[in-house]
């Protein structure tokens, strides 16, 4: 695992990290950044609302969003590094022994725990990422059109971190013996699907389509 810490870093240096021979960062790093930019370009279609006396009525809905889409965007880059320290505990429950079966009862103990708190990684990523894609929606019609498309490459970008997201979250759902705890994670991504499919109709169909 890299000790690479993304908020201090340059895009060459975290791209270069991405497609090395380290497993991590991986997917749910790559899909923490894809919902920060989306959080920024919301922030921008926002700052180049704010202050326009032509968008005077879109003033209230710009300065709503321009806040949270600006902690959102560094929000999601703690989840990189979130993201990767869950990995980390993964790969330390694996490394434990397993010579006997007090240590074999041990270690797969602590893999249950480790994937559980693993899961709570990109769950984090996903929410951040689904509250950037409403953000961009309440701005659609309420912005400078100007940057609309901005708005809706805000929206795609949150929906592929939130499907890269849910991969490390199914990954470790599927390792995980607790058939309630397994129940209730597919109950919850089940409702992501539905929330994540009616904001890109949205943002995609003018009202009416």
């Amino acid at each position: 695992m890299s000790n690479i810490n993304i908020v201090e870093s340059t895009i060459i240096d975290f791209i270069s990290e991405l497609g090395s021979d380290s497993p991590a960062p991986g997917g749910g790093a790559a899909a923490a950044l894809s919902g920060s930019m989306a959080a920024a370009l919301v922030s921008m279609v926002a700052n180049l609302t704010l202050g326009r006396e032509k968008y005077a009525e879109f003033q209230d809905a710009a300065e709503k969003a321009v806040d949270r889409a600006d902690a959102l965007m560094y929000e999601l880059l703690e989840c990189i590094n979130n993201d990767m320290s869950a990995f980390e505990g993964v790969m330390n429950a694996l490394r434990m022994p397993k010579s006997n079966d007090t240590e074999k009862a041990k270690r797969s103990q602590a893999l249950q725990e480790s994937y559980k708190a693993a899961i709570l990684a990109p769950v984090e990523t996903i929410n951040k990422c689904l509250e950037a894609m409403k953000l961009a929606v309440k701005l659609k019609g309420n912005s400078n059109p100007n940057v609309e498309s901005d708005l809706k490459a805000a929206v795609f970008l949150a929906n592929a971190g939130i499907d890269a997201a849910l991969e490390n979250v199914n990954i470790n759902l599927s390792a995980i013996n607790d058939p309630e705890y397994r129940e209730q994670m597919t109950s919850w991504i089940n409702d992501l699907k539905c929330d994540t499919l009616g904001l890109l109709g949205d943002m995609i169909f003018e009202e009416g389509e």
